[in-house]
């Protein structure tokens, strides 16, 4: 089925959008990863990079109360969100995740 590759275009895919709520989103203060699974590290800002245990379980909090299962919070402070989804995850599917989980981190925001 070629999951080696879909999960390096997923992955590439659900990268390019992270990266891009970086830019917006104060508490996402680093995006990583490596095929489909990527790393969110909130903070507390962008110019101290604290980080924010507490609001990284309240967007896992909140991701779960509409549907949508993420890993965290994990890391030494405990202020990272890990995105793990199916090697056989559709665009589509990734697109709905990420529209959740952007409108969760924009309230906590």
């Amino acid at each position: 089925e070629g999951l080696g590759e879909r999960s390096d275009r997923g992955g590439s895919y659900l990268l390019e959008l992270c990266k891009a709520l970086e830019k917006e989103i104060r508490i996402l203060g680093d995006t990583r990863g490596l095929g489909l699974m990527i790393g969110l590290e909130i903070v507390e800002d962008k110019e101290s990079k604290r980080p924010a245990p507490e609001l990284a379980m309240r967007v896992v909090q909140g991701c779960y109360q509409q549907g949508l299962l993420l890993i965290g919070p994990i890391g030494f402070y405990g202020n990272v969100i890990r995105i793990a989804p199916p090697l056989v995850i559709q665009q589509e599917e990734a697109a709905a995740g990420m529209d959740i989980l952007e409108g969760v981190m924009r309230e906590v925001s």
